[in-house]
C-alpha cells in the first residue's frame, strides 16, 4: 500500500510539473513584457551602386529566360551533342548568355535591401538554376565548335554565378541553390579539362580556387537560416522598426502592437492584449501574398527591367 501511495505522489508531481510548464508557456505567449526589449541593430554596408552590382546583370539574364518556357531537357543538353532543337534553343537567348557573363565580371552583389525574413520574397530557384545550365549547354556548343577556351571561360562565368547566389543570411535555400548551380558548372569545368588549353586551365584553375574561397560551408549556411528564423520571430513580436535599425522601402514601421507586412490588405492593429496572435496573422498574409508578388520585386537592389 505504501508503494502505491508513493507511485501515486510520484505521478501526481510529474502531473503537477507537466502543468506548471504549460501555464508558463501561456503566460510567455499571451501577456506582454512590461517594457519592450530592445531590438538588435541591424547595420548593413552600403548597397552597390546597379552599374557595380553583379545582380543587375543577373535579374536582366533570367528576364530573357522567361520569354518562353525553359525546356525540360536543358539541365541534360550539356552532356552530349546538341540537337538542331537545343542549338535554336541557344540561338535564341544569346542576351542571357552576354548578362550572365557581364554579372560574373563584376566584384559586388546584393540583390536585398535589408536582411530577409522568411516573408521576403526570394528570387525563382528553378529559374536561378536554369541560367546555370543554359550556360553549360552554350559552352558544349563552343567546345563542338572547336574553341575550347571560350567553353572553360564561360563555366567559370558559371561557376562563380552560382557563388554569388550563396548571399549570407538568406537562409537555407539560396546556398543549397547556389551549390546546385556550381555543381552543374564543375561537371562541365571537368568535362573541359582535356580540350582546353594549358593557359585557359590555368586561369580556370585560378578562378575556381578563388570562389570556393568565397563559398559559405555547411556551418555558415545553417548558421544564416537560424538568424533569418529570428529576424522573423524579432519582426513579429517586436515590429520591423526600431531606432539603429535599417530603413525599409517594403515594410512599414510597427508601434504598439501594430504590424504590417507587403500584401496585407489591412494592419494588424490593436491594443498590445492578444498582440502576438494578431501579428502571427499578419505573417500569414505577408508569407501568402509573397508568394504571389510580381517577380522580381522591387526589393531587390540593383534590379531594373531590361
Amino acid at each position: 500500500m505504501a508503494a502505491g501511495l508513493s507511485v501515486r505522489v510520484a505521478a501526481m508531481a510529474v502531473l503537477l510539473g507537466l502543468a506548471a510548464s504549460g501555464l508558463g508557456f501561456v503566460y510567455v505567449m499571451l501577456v506582454p513584457p512590461a517594457r519592450m526589449p530592445p531590438r538588435e541593430a541591424r547595420r548593413r554596408p552600403p548597397a552597390p551602386a546597379p552599374t557595380e552590382n553583379a545582380w543587375t546583370e543577373y535579374s536582366r539574364a533570367l528576364a530573357d529566360l522567361r520569354r518562353e518556357t525553359t525546356p525540360g531537357w536543358l539541365g541534360e543538353a550539356a552532356a552530349a551533342a546538341l540537337t538542331p532543337e537545343e542549338h535554336a534553343y541557344l540561338a535564341r537567348h544569346p542576351d542571357a548568355l552576354t548578362h550572365l557573363r557581364a554579372g560574373a565580371a563584376r566584384t559586388r552583389f546584393e540583390y536585398f535591401r535589408e536582411a530577409p525574413t522568411v516573408v521576403t520574397p526570394v528570387p525563382d530557384l528553378q529559374a536561378l538554376r536554369h541560367l546555370a545550365e543554359l550556360a553549360t549547354a552554350e559552352a558544349r556548343r563552343l567546345k563542338d565548335a572547336g574553341d575550347p577556351d571560350a567553353a572553360l571561360a564561360l563555366e567559370t562565368a558559371a561557376y562563380r554565378y552560382g557563388t554569388d547566389l550563396a548571399q549570407l543570411d538568406a537562409g537555407l535555400l539560396l546556398p543549397l541553390t547556389a551549390a546546385g548551380c556550381r555543381r552543374t558548372a564543375a561537371a562541365a569545368l571537368f568535362a573541359s579539362l582535356a580540350t582546353a588549353s594549358a593557359p585557359a586551365l590555368a586561369r580556370a584553375a585560378r578562378a575556381v580556387a578563388a570562389e570556393d574561397d568565397r563559398m559559405p560551408g555547411a556551418g555558415e549556411a545553417t548558421a544564416s537560416e537560424w538568424r533569418l528564423i529570428h529576424r522573423t520571430v524579432e519582426d513579429g513580436f517586436l515590429g520591423t522598426g526600431s531606432p539603429g535599425s535599417s530603413s525599409s522601402t517594403t515594410r512599414s514601421s510597427t508601434r504598439r502592437g501594430r504590424c504590417s507586412r507587403p500584401g496585407t490588405s489591412r494592419a494588424c492593429s490593436g491594443s498590445t492584449s492578444g498582440w502576438p496572435r494578431r501579428c502571427g496573422r499578419a505573417l500569414r498574409r505577408g508569407a501568402a501574398s509573397s508568394s504571389s508578388t510580381t517577380w522580381p520585386p522591387a526589393s531587390w537592389k540593383g534590379w531594373s527591367p531590361p
